[in-house]
């Protein structure tokens, strides 16, 4: 960061991980992530070219040019339109391969895929309850998969997840089977994307 902030980038003052240049009067951003560094320029610009050999001269890098994949999602850029969208379907993907013995179908004829069902209800185990340490560890496992995925591209989901996690002192079997349900509602929605 103070490489950047030596090159003239203006560090974000509420997320570290991000900074802006104005050039010849057109603001670029710039995003760091544990080893990688996201530009924000148009591709082949003489801009973009000048800040890797800028930054070049202080580190060993490697220009992968247009970001297509990253951390666990995927990018589509359309500079046309102005938009970027971002989706996690392989990671969702994954997810379901992992639980698939779990996924429970809904019984109505006429269902319509939501990240909850409105029927279950959530019971705590007791604390004295042999089951009680099984029943965490798997509820902590898939609802730190199933975090990652709402914080990134799908908070759509951010709310039956964080109301099933409330739960997750006294995890049971029926907060599994709730956690289980927005797993099975992610399946049904894998090609979502967010986009701005």
């Amino acid at each position: 960061h103070s490489t950047l902030q030596e090159e003239d980038w203006e560090q974000c003052p509420s997320e570290a991980y991000l900074f802006k240049k104005t050039i010849d009067d057109q603001t670029y951003y710039l995003c760091t992530y544990v080893d990688n560094c996201y530009l924000g320029f148009p591709p082949g610009s003489k801009e973009r070219e000048n800040t890797v050999k800028a930054l070049a001269g202080h580190y060993e890098l490697t220009d992968l040019g247009e970001v297509c994949y990253s951390i666990g999602a995927r990018i589509v850029q359309s500079p046309r339109l102005k938009q970027i969208s971002l989706h996690q379907k392989p990671m969702i993907e994954n997810i379901i391969e992992d639980y698939k013995e779990y996924i429970v179908e809904p019984k109505r004829k006429s269902y319509r895929s939501i990240p909850y069902d409105p029927d279950d209800v959530i019971t705590r185990s007791a604390p004295e309850d042999p089951s009680l340490k099984q029943w965490t560890e798997k509820c902590l496992k898939l609802g730190g998969k199933l975090n990652y995925v709402a914080v990134f591209t799908r908070p759509d989901i951010s709310a039956s997840l964080s109301f099933c996690m409330q739960h997750v002192s006294g995890a049971s079997e029926s907060l599994f089977r709730a956690l289980m349900v927005i797993a099975r509602y992610l399946r049904n929605t894998s090609s979502y994307a967010i986009t701005y």
